[in-house]
């Protein structure tokens, strides 16, 4: 008998999520995704001036798909912002307050995709990519991470973004996972060089939706020539 307490407790411990809790994997949960609904809102706070800005949208994340909703724009005006990726293509309803003074204009610009740009679907790619370069993870909550980002683990070009939207050098960084184990959550804030503070909240749903790439009429596009190409 003396020789069955130990074992009830090392089986007590491991039902505990003690010292035989398998550590999660954030590079796998990011994997799972497929597509997904995403709202990003990025809160900076530069030279004592607050700014928030929100997109949302859907996004796949096997082809290059993306629909995305957002608001431009400053002083109390606001211009609504829709972009449809469609691999190579682009759809952009970026005449629309000139449409809607002059009914002689299209409100859809139609466009090859700038290779070297980096665009909407990149930002939340990358987003999503920081849990792959995640290092040092410790659990804060339910499903509720924190670990540390290195972006030199990510792939080049995604780094390359990464370094971009936030900074060069290894950043804390915040992640949840849903009940199936997929990446539902990221939270990121850092200061600038400058001393400005940054923070980007994204939220991952309805995995697996189907990413509406259907273009706009017609009538309403004008197709638009790089003057490069």
């Amino acid at each position: 008998m003396r020789r069955v307490a130990p074992l009830v407790v090392v089986v007590a411990l491991a039902a505990c999520g003690g010292s035989a809790s398998k550590p999660v994997d954030l590079g796998a949960a990011a994997k799972r995704l497929t597509s997904a609904r995403f709202t990003i809102t990025i809160r900076a706070n530069v030279a004592g001036v607050a700014v928030e800005t929100q997109e949302n949208g859907t996004v796949s994340f096997a082809e290059r798909l993306a629909h995305i909703y957002k608001l431009t724009g400053g002083s109390g005006q606001t211009t609504p912002v829709e972009i449809i990726y469609d691999g190579g293509t682009v759809y952009s309803n970026a005449n629309v307050m000139l449409a809607l003074a002059d009914p002689t204009v299209k409100p859809w610009i139609k466009q090859r995709r700038n290779t070297t740009h980096v665009d909407d679907v990149d930002h939340v790619r990358a987003l999503a990519a920081l849990a792959s370069a995640a290092v040092d993870t410790r659990r804060l909550g339910k499903d509720h991470y924190g670990a540390r980002v290195e972006p030199s683990r990510l792939e080049s070009a995604v780094a390359k973004v990464v370094r971009t939207d936030y900074v060069a050098t290894p950043f804390p960084a915040e992640f949840w996972l849903d009940e199936a184990g997929r990446l539902e959550r990221v939270h990121v804030a850092y200061r600038t060089a400058k001393g400005g503070q940054i923070s980007v909240d994204g939220v991952f749903s309805d995995f697996g939706t189907k990413v509406d790439v259907t273009p706009p009429q017609p009538r309403d596009v004008e197709t638009v020539t790089p003057a490069n190409g």
